[in-house]
């Protein structure tokens, strides 16, 4: 499955199983995706035009089986992590690699195992 970015220049194609996760700036001048072993790719959020084409970028990671799951300014790719952690209590623990570990504090573990696996999950 592939997700489309339209910018002022033309239109990229992203292979979503190659990203690790998705980034926009705290400014939301820059939307940066990361690579599973690549190197990250920034596009600028510069005019209103810009702005409506990457909300529509943004919105198809938040489609169903997508792997993805928002969490504050990105959108990190379950299925692309290193390892998961669903303890009994605290925070869920997901590690991307590049040797960061993002902690779910108010995430419904069942959402997290669908998520990553799909619609068929074992609890």
């Amino acid at each position: 499955m592939a997700v489309k970015l339209k910018t002022s220049m033309g239109e990229m194609y992203f292979n979503l199983p190659m990203i690790s996760r998705v980034h926009l700036s705290p400014d939301h001048s820059l939307i940066t995706v990361h690579f599973i072993r690549g190197t990250p790719f920034t596009v600028p959020v510069e005019t209103k035009e810009d702005r409506a084409r990457a909300a529509e970028f943004l919105l198809q990671f938040t489609a169903e089986n997508s792997g993805f799951l928002a969490s504050g300014k990105e959108l990190l790719n379950l299925r692309a992590a290193l390892w998961v952690t669903i303890p009994d209590g605290g925070p869920i623990l997901i590690r991307t690699d590049d040797n960061r570990t993002h902690s779910l504090p108010d995430q419904n573990p069942d959402h997290i195992r669908r998520t990553m696996v799909g619609d068929a999950v074992e609890t």
